[in-house]
């Protein structure tokens, strides 16, 4: 669902998926996108993260032609990693691969990390 956002930008479509699956879906995988391409710039991660009712676990990963997360992308998933806390849920687990190629990029995770104090796995992959 999300692989193919940067091409279709269909956010409506995004949306009403997190609507009919946000308490069943516990595994959510985010590549990171070229927010040039999308309209909303990172906000969707924001919105994404926060309404997921059964979340416990974040997969990102960086693809072939896909770019950093980047502080846009750091800011808006610290903001919904806040609705997350707000609402009573916290992760279990974050796994990174391929995403956290740059220094910048370190300095931006300790304050979403943060936010996750009962989390028990954190995997880097090729970071």
């Amino acid at each position: 669902m999300l692989d193919n956002l940067a091409y279709t930008q269909d956010f409506k479509l995004l949306y009403s998926y997190i609507e009919a699956h946000q308490d069943s879906i516990e595994v959510l995988r985010i590549p990171t996108l070229d927010k040039t391409k999308l309209k909303s710039n990172h906000y969707w991660l924001m919105v994404v993260v926060s309404r997921m009712r059964a979340l416990k676990v974040v997969k990102f990963s960086q693809t072939p032609g896909t770019v950093d997360l980047g502080t846009d992308g750091f800011k808006f998933l610290k903001k919904g990693f806040e609705y997350l806390v707000k609402n009573g849920r916290e992760l279990n687990k974050m796994e990174f691969r391929h995403v956290l190629k740059h220094g910048r990029s370190a300095d931006y995770l300790y304050p979403c990390l943060k936010l996750q104090p009962s989390l028990q796995v954190l995997k880097f992959v090729n970071c």
